[in-house]
């Protein structure tokens, strides 16, 4: 059996070889209209295997990462995959094959040939050693890098999986270790692409204490009249809680036209979903600088020196939490620019440098360490500025020393504030 497997291996990688050859010789030419196969109905294919594109969002300008994924329902050898995409709005880089394929199952593929043949035409072929071969399972086949133009119209985007004719042809499909074909089914993915509306969301740096309650705002703008929003905010739940209790106290008196509905949720610690909507008729006009709601934060008694970070973000979930605004015709925008909060806490008093709850020569020798040693930066940096001038440096120094050989005054309980 052994001896029957080889020879028919070697054959089919000869034939890839020569395809990919073939691909990039003068006069191969790839303008033969495509031929989409009859997926599931070909006597060519048998086997419940598939390949699929998911579906993506981006904006004009943006690059954005697409997984090609499939399911095959036993070894094989290799695979080829064909493409149409929109060549006048996006654009298929395949300048980088390495990253491609990483963290696909095609990384360990010894040939693996992206190709641009024509406008709008790309196809890609991938074979692996004999003993190498990828057992039955599913995942990512490999990344498509889309370059969406910047004057790219908003609109969904077909990425076509076809089986192009020509001379060589263009299969889609697996090549079994017997160098058989399989495919049941090819699904098509989408690339939304939408307008490129300004709008944005963002939360100021805010310093905190352990165990106090800060009201933190939230801010946006956009550039039309808007409907809805929805906010999505990741924290780290073991420094600071989140209190949703009294809703309609988050919505600011300076807010624009009071939601009609306002909806915060904690689905999971650690993640923060808000909505809100208008009625007809009440819709916010177009802002460049809105106070939209207030967070209300207890920062834990426990917690040290450093940072936290409020993450605005786009999460997921169902439902998703995302920042995202919604126009009176129910479009999407997702804000492109989103500034994240970072909650700097100081749980120390000044001069104690190395948080260990005690001020003393340590201090000091921290203090000289970071001065004129290229020692670690005090953290947060503000805990060295001891006699509070804005400045970390030699007079910080002096009223430390002073403070502890020569009776001079003590540091101030906090002098981040």
């Amino acid at each position: 059996m052994g001896k029957e497997i080889l020879p028919k291996v070697g054959v089919m990688i000869i034939v890839l070889i020569v395809f990919i050859g073939l691909s990039v010789v003068p006069g191969y030419s790839s303008s033969v209209s495509p031929i989409k196969q009859e997926i599931g109905k070909d006597i060519l294919f048998s086997g419940d295997c598939w390949m699929g594109v998911e579906d993506k969002v981006g904006y004009p300008g943006d690059t954005v990462v697409v997984n090609v994924t499939g399911e095959w329902t036993q070894t094989i050898s290799g695979f080829n995959i064909g493409m149409h995409y929109d060549p006048n709005s996006i654009e298929i880089d395949i300048s980088d094959p390495t990253a491609m394929k990483q963290g696909t199952i095609a990384e360990g593929a010894f040939i693996f040939q992206p190709i641009i043949h024509s406008s709008g035409v790309f196809s890609i072929g991938a074979a692996w050693f004999p003993g190498s071969y990828p057992p039955a399972g599913t995942g990512i086949l490999f990344k498509l890098f889309i370059e969406i133009f910047e004057d790219a119209p908003a609109g969904d985007y077909i990425l076509d999986l076809e089986c192009f004719g020509g001379a060589p042809p263009v299969p889609c499909g697996y090549t079994d270790e017997y160098g058989n074909g399989i495919l049941d089914a090819l699904y098509d993915g989408t690339l939304s692409i939408l307008e490129d509306t300004d709008c944005s969301m963002w939360i100021d740096n805010m310093t905190v204490e352990p165990g106090e309650t800060y009201t933190i705002p939230i801010y946006g703008s956009w550039s039309s009249t808007i409907s809805m929003y929805s906010i999505g905010i990741q924290y780290d739940p073991s420094k600071i809680a989140i209190d949703i209790s009294n809703t309609w106290a988050m919505i600011p008196g300076t807010v624009t036209n009071k939601p009609s509905i306002f909806i915060p949720i904690i689905p999971i610690p650690g993640l923060l979903s808000i909505g809100a909507a208008w009625f007809p008729g009440n819709y916010p006009s177009a802002q460049t600088e809105c106070h939209i709601i207030n967070l209300f934060i207890t920062v834990n008694a426990t917690v040290t020196n450093g940072n936290t970070i409020l993450d605005l973000g786009v999460f997921g979930g169902e439902p998703p939490v995302e920042c995202a605004f919604s126009d009176v015709n129910s479009n999407v925008y997702y804000c492109s620019e989103l500034f994240d909060g970072i909650l700097t806490t100081i749980g120390s008093d000044c001069g104690d440098l190395n948080d260990d709850g005690i001020i003393n020569i340590a201090d000091l020798t921290y203090l000289i360490s970071y001065l004129y040693q290229a020692g670690p930066t005090p953290s947060p940096l503000c805990i060295g500025d001891i006699n509070r001038d804005g400045i970390v440096n030699i007079s910080d120094l002096t009223y430390l020393i002073t403070y502890l050989y020569s009776g001079g005054p003590a540091p101030v309980s906090s002098c981040c504030g």
